[in-house]
């Protein structure tokens, strides 16, 4: 579960809840993929045999609420994930420098490794380490 009360935490904790949204994130939709293989797989067989009483006769209505029940699920977690972005990114607008401001985006809130937002700023990695580290004293 994710805390969102920036009291109880660093900046820099408070700004990687966003990232590990992401990974939370992707988790739920491969467990909503897992269910809807787990749908499709599960199909329902008439015969003149006798129907055997237990668990199998609901097959189908159980894959079809673990379905729906993941589907919830991710469906929580991609709502968390944006309200939690919308909350950082009004944190990050507090720094009061673009290009500042711009280091923590591309890294907290677009998920882009350090060298990635090196090149995208078109400086060395320890220059943006510096940048992030006076981005996040400066963010209120």
């Amino acid at each position: 579960m994710m805390r969102n009360d920036a009291d109880d935490m660093t900046k820099e904790e408070y700004l990687l809840q966003a990232r590990n949204l992401r990974v939370d994130l992707e988790s739920a939709l491969m467990e909503l993929e897992d269910a809807e293989t787990f749908a499709k797989k599960t199909t329902i067989a008439y015969s003149d045999l006798p129907v055997k009483s237990g668990r199998n006769i609901h097959r189908m209505e159980d894959a079809t609420i673990v379905l729906m029940e993941k589907k919830e699920e991710a469906q929580k977690k991609i709502d968390e994930l944006y309200a939690l972005k919308e909350e950082i990114s009004k944190r990050i607008s507090t720094v009061g420098s673009s290009r500042l401001e711009q280091v923590l985006r591309l890294y907290y809130i677009d998920g882009r490794n350090w060298r990635e937002v090196a090149l995208i700023m078109r400086k060395h990695v320890r220059t943006v380490y510096r940048m992030k580290d006076e981005a996040i004293r400066r963010m209120k």
